[in-house]
């Protein structure tokens, strides 16, 4: 998802291959922008993006949904979150015969999927 300012346009794949968009060097979001045409600015760290964000040496961020929705609610309507522009899939690793675990992995996942 895209991290931008309010009252300004909504950053889309289209849109951002004219921005200046912040990421994570040689992560997957790189990945995903530039197989779409974006070339980002790279960044070490969110951190890092974020600061750039802040000093206006770029116009969006481009990070994980979960951490961008967290910034917009914290920032009280000053950035706002974009629609998920991906939907990338993840894999979480389980220590082989921990059915505890698994099973509760599981479980959250189906009452997710139900939703």
């Amino acid at each position: 998802m895209f991290l931008y300012r309010a009252g300004e346009p909504v950053p889309t794949m289209f849109r951002a291959e004219r921005m200046r968009v912040a990421t994570i060097d040689a992560s997957t979001y790189d990945f995903y922008l530039t197989s779409h045409g974006v070339d980002p600015l790279r960044f070490e760290t969110f951190d890092a993006a974020m600061a750039a964000f802040a000093q206006r040496r770029v116009d969006t961020v481009f990070y994980d949904s979960c951490t961008v929705r967290l910034v917009a609610k914290d920032s009280r309507g000053a950035i706002v979150a974009s629609p998920l522009q991906t939907r990338e899939n993840f894999g979480i690793a389980v220590r082989k015969g921990d059915a505890a675990l698994r099973a509760a992995l599981d479980a959250v996942i189906g009452e997710r999927r139900s939703r």
